[in-house]
């Protein structure tokens, strides 16, 4: 018979000596966790309530690991006893609020989320999810509401208000000059010149323009992400003898795609556990030339570290539709029909760079299954399809898709996206619809595939793509034209309500870019109307794909690398002067 464990002694391994008092096994387990080594992180977790079952710390934290590896209804049970043990500790009511959230149980996730406000209404990231729940409501001013409270709550929280500027680009009727007014206070609040590192020497002769140059790229989405489409690409085509590429990952996750990334890199750094000062050390020890965000203000930027400024060049790109609002960036990359010359700058704290063609490129997913005919052959009726988060199908995109509906007979929508099948999703989207008459039987709403390939392979039950507005998808638009399904879109004021049209202009496809909610009705219901155009759009659409500037990567690259030869010229002259 094995010997019996000494109380409060968890066992880590098989030697006569390696026993370490719970505290220090949940110590070791959240190392091993925030590595990302989450099987032994599970094992001591598991080890750790052998000896007390109702440990809430083990309980939460096996239930956020065993949430982030896809086992949610484990998760659920695991938080709700830890809840349960202990009712006034806000991390976990606040983590079980996460779970439900993420599965789409919204209203659990708001019940559990003002639970843990009400014991500490100081906790940012309560306030943060709580907002975004809401957001994912439809309800955009409650959400906008809730972000500003938690902001006057948590002043010198930068994440919450990431999510407010975030939460404005959503906004129906964008007051462009009160949303730059809050990107402004953003950099006003977290950049000052106490912060900045100390400019790096030039080298004798001055900062050359024509050695090689280092780049960094700074991101948390070199993983299975819609960044990794455009960027990936891009690091494989660059001019390896011009320039010198870095990656800086702040995400502990990693996954296939992220070993790719990590092989097209000349130099990987992983920063998520180093703190801004540390990161712009590395930045700045690296020597690298022109620093590139691929985030903005979105989940996980590091924006903060520009504030630093650990480069003498830093530009923001590809994964934010806005202004940083930091005086510290230099450049923002952009285009002409995604930002009409004239129209953007003084909306932006950044000098516009606009590329020659477009302002990203993509790389289709692979594998794919080949284009299908339109399904409507088949069924009989035309399908329209969206596969957007669901923040963006808000109450105004409701009622022109609703029009849409109502004008062609027998016609269905599907809408997916991750959390919408959960039973509330489901029926708060089909409530939305009924509200302007569109039965519930005319709505497919479909969750998160299992796989890429699954996953694209929906878009072969698409007739017509619909563009959500005032923030249009972009690699949710690309993949559907990949697919060959035509997406109708609609040309906004600014650069999330204009990526569409960079898109469709790229591709020779202007006829699909309407001019308002009418004109948006009238293109779709006329393209669903007329059978041998849409099927000679799909059986074309991948060819003129492969054909245009979106997807000449090569071409594309070398716009990018001009663009950053041209930012270095203007950094050497002023070293210069």
């Amino acid at each position: 018979m094995p010997k019996p464990r000494p109380p409060g002694l968890v066992r880590i391994g098989d030697g006569p000596s390696q026993r370490v008092t719970v505290a220090e096994a949940i110590a070791m387990a959240q190392q091993h966790h925030a590595r990302g080594e989450l099987k032994i992180a599970e094992h001591l977790y598991v080890r750790v309530l052998d000896v007390e079952p109702g440990n809430g710390r083990a309980l939460s934290y096996l239930g956020v690991l065993r949430h982030q590896t896809g086992r949610n209804s484990e998760a659920v049970t695991l938080m709700r006893k830890a809840v349960e043990r202990h009712p006034r500790e806000v991390n976990f009511i606040f983590n079980l609020g996460k779970v439900h959230q993420t599965l789409g149980e919204l209203p659990q996730a708001i019940e559990a989320y003002r639970r843990a406000l009400e014991i500490d209404p100081r906790q940012p990231q309560a306030h943060c999810n709580l907002g975004n729940a809401l957001h994912q409501q439809g309800k955009l001013t409650e959400a906008l509401e809730q972000f500003e409270r938690g902001m006057a709550a948590c002043p010198d929280s930068s994440i919450l208000r990431d999510l407010y500027l975030c939460a404005l680009n959503y906004l129906p009727r964008p007051d462009l000059a009160a949303i730059f007014a809050a990107h402004r206070k953003f950099g006003e609040l977290f950049e000052s010149p106490s912060i900045r590192l100390a400019p790096r020497s030039a080298p004798a002769g001055g900062e050359a323009n024509d050695r090689r140059l280092r780049i960094g790229y700074l991101s948390p989405d070199f993983k299975q992400h819609s960044v990794a489409h455009f960027i990936e690409p891009v690091l494989a085509a660059h001019d390896k003898k011009r320039f010198e590429v870095f990656c800086y990952s702040n995400n502990l996750i990693a996954d296939d795609v992220t070993q790719r990334i990590r092989s097209k890199a000349d130099h990987w750094r992983l920063v998520a556990n180093l703190s801004d000062d540390e990161v712009a050390g590395r930045i700045q020890a690296d020597a690298i030339d022109i620093l590139v965000d691929l985030a903005g203000h979105t989940p996980l930027n590091r924006l903060t570290v520009f504030a630093r400024m650990p480069a003498p060049v830093q530009v923001t790109w590809l994964g934010y539709p806005n202004t940083t609002g930091l005086a510290s960036m230099d450049y923002r990359i952009t285009d002409a029909l995604a930002d009409p010359v004239g129209a953007s700058e003084v909306f932006h704290t950044e000098k516009l760079v606009r590329l020659p063609e477009c302002f990203s490129c993509f790389q289709a997913p692979t594998p794919c299954p080949p284009v299908a005919p339109p399904p409507s052959v088949k069924t009989g009726h035309i399908t329209f399809g969206s596969f957007n988060n669901a923040m963006k199908i808000t109450p105004e995109v409701v009622a022109v898709w609703s029009k849409i509906l109502g004008q062609v007979a027998g016609s269905r929508l599907i809408l997916k996206y991750q959390g919408l099948d959960s039973a509330y999703m489901t029926e708060l989207l089909r409530g939305q619809f009924a509200a302007h008459s569109v039965s519930p039987e005319r709505l497919d709403i479909l969750g998160k595939d299992l796989g890429q390939f699954e996953h694209m392979q929906r878009y072969n039950a698409v007739d017509i793509g619909l563009d959500p507005f005032p923030y249009n998808g972009t690699t949710t638009t690309l993949d559907a034209l990949w697919m060959g399904v035509p997406v109708v879109v609609l040309a906004g004021c600014n650069h999330a309500g204009r990526v569409g049209v960079s898109q469709m202009g790229n591709l020779g496809l202007q006829e699909l870019v309407a001019k308002d909610g009418d004109d948006y009705v009238g293109l779709a219901v006329a393209l669903a109307n007329d059978a041998p155009r849409l099927a000679a759009l799909r059986s074309g659409m991948r060819d003129r794909m492969i054909a245009s500037p979106l997807m000449d990567v090569p071409r594309f690259t070398r716009h990018l690398e001009e663009a950053f030869r041209s930012m270095w010229s203007e950094h050497a002259a002023s070293i210069r002067r």
